[in-house]
């Protein structure tokens, strides 16, 4: 069977569903490759027809914003309906919006805000379990056999008891210690480590008042992790109206083939991470290209190019912001391996390589299938794929069972998902809202034309 890569690279059509049918890494590797899948990814998030999922989603996701900001347009929702034909002058009526949903999303979020999650890490391999099972007996010998213990280090002056053995009153104490306290270096190391990684990024504080907000006005959370170049870890929150995902029945999104999302960049940062002076791919006025379509260049006296920007230290494009989009696609990539048994000593030899013309008779080849992320940044205006392969520093499950496995560095979460829509907080608040504005008017009305 041909390779799909080979038949759909040059076809605008090229979906990411030849993507998954094709198991060549050296092929999909292709920038050409990554760029038409930006392009059906960015098709289908960008469409503006009234009927597409993104388009309705964020329609209500700004509703729901509105609402609960306050800045819902009364006059435009509720004039007619109030009978304002220009026959009476109702010129006291106040317009502006009622704040009860603003006021109930505050609440629920201050209460939120209360709690104090942290992270809790168990350790669940056997070399772990075992550990604790031994820890636990030598606290039990230490419970019942106390009393000897402490003669015999008085008497031998050498120490009987290590200083940081727990030591129980008693055998509910005990108990109480191993369900609740009992834990290993390993843990307690892994869970400081995580729980520093979040403080320090403000999941404690300000990104987790902005996750809160997010899950009761839009009913969908995200958040990005990354490694940077000098091996510090990175927590983002993914705004709700930017997130881009395939479809799926559960609301932690396990089952998607691909997720993203579209972020704002500006051309310094750009030429960071992409310039060629920092040993990227884009000359300057490459960057100025994609720069070109940035918002700031939409104004009368548009700028030109001048060679001199090459060396320039300041350009008056540098804060111009672009859009790009951030993807991620899941697939399962064969990656087989040659083994080959030495002839002289018997010795086995594993090399991975492609599948080879011809193999010797000592030599076996044998496939091996993975999963594997790929990662995508593409300038959706500018029709420019900036970065595209093998995702670095995959996340794969420590539990052997899984090793095959990988996990997406994006995460997202909506409750009560259900065809890929639920119902946040203003929404299933807002008929009543609307009811109350509407009397609210009527009374004002009443007054209004009320004789002295």
């Amino acid at each position: 069977m041909p390779d799909l890569q080979q038949q759909n690279i040059g076809n605008s059509s090229y979906t990411y569903k030849d993507f998954l049918l094709s198991r060549n890494i050296e092929n999909k590797l292709s920038t050409e490759y990554g760029k038409r899948l930006a392009q059906d990814i960015e098709s289908k998030y960008s469409a503006s027809s009234a009927n597409t999922y993104t388009f309705l989603r964020n329609e209500r996701f700004k509703t729901n914003i509105q609402w609960s900001s306050g800045k819902i347009n009364v006059y435009q929702k509720f004039a007619d309906l109030t009978g304002l034909n220009g026959k009476i002058n109702y010129a006291n009526l106040k317009w502006s919006a009622l704040m009860l949903v603003n006021r109930i999303i505050s609440g629920e979020v201050g209460r939120w805000m209360q709690r104090q999650e942290k992270i809790q890490v168990t350790a669940i391999d056997p070399t772990s379990v075992q550990a604790k099972k031994d820890q636990y007996a030598q606290a039990e010998f230490v419970l019942y056999n106390r009393q000897q213990l402490e003669t015999l280090q008085q008497e031998s002056g050498v120490p009987m008891i290590a200083p940081d053995q727990f030591v129980a009153e008693d055998k509910d104490d005990l108990e109480e210690w191993s369900a609740l306290g009992q834990q290993l270096p390993e843990e307690i190391s892994y869970e400081l480590g995580v729980n520093n990684i979040l403080q320090s990024q403000g999941f404690f504080d300000v990104l987790k008042e902005k996750i809160l907000h997010d899950s009761a006005e839009c009913g969908l959370v995200g958040t990005y992790v990354y490694m940077d170049d000098f091996g510090v870890i990175h927590v983002e929150w993914v705004k709700s109206e930017n997130s881009i995902y395939s479809n799926s029945e559960y609301p932690d999104f396990r089952d998607t083939a691909y997720r993203g999302f579209v972020k704002s960049m500006k051309i310094t940062e750009l030429r960071r991470k992409y310039g060629r002076e920092f040993g990227g791919p884009l000359s300057e006025e490459q960057l100025w290209q994609i720069a070109q379509t940035a918002k700031e260049y939409q104004k009368s006296d548009k700028l030109v190019w001048v060679d001199t920007w090459i060396n320039t230290f300041y350009r008056p494009y540098d804060e111009w912001n672009i859009d790009v989009i951030y993807f991620w696609l899941k697939s399962v990539d064969k990656d087989g391996y040659v083994v080959t048994v030495t002839k002289g000593n018997k010795s086995t030899l594993l090399k991975r390589s492609g599948k080879p013309i011809k193999l010797d008779d000592n030599q076996e080849y044998k496939d091996d299938d993975h999963w594997n992320i790929y990662k995508g940044v593409y300038a959706k205006d500018a029709n420019v794929i900036l970065e595209w392969g093998l995702d670095k520093n995959m996340i794969r499950p420590q539990d052997p069972k899984e090793s095959g496995d990988v996990e997406f560095p994006v995460s997202f979460y909506m409750y009560q998902n259900q065809d890929m829509r639920n119902v946040a907080i203003p929404e299933k608040i807002e008929e009543p809202v609307k009811q109350m504005i509407l009397v609210r008017k009527r009374m004002q009305q009443l007054v209004s034309l009320m004789i002295p």
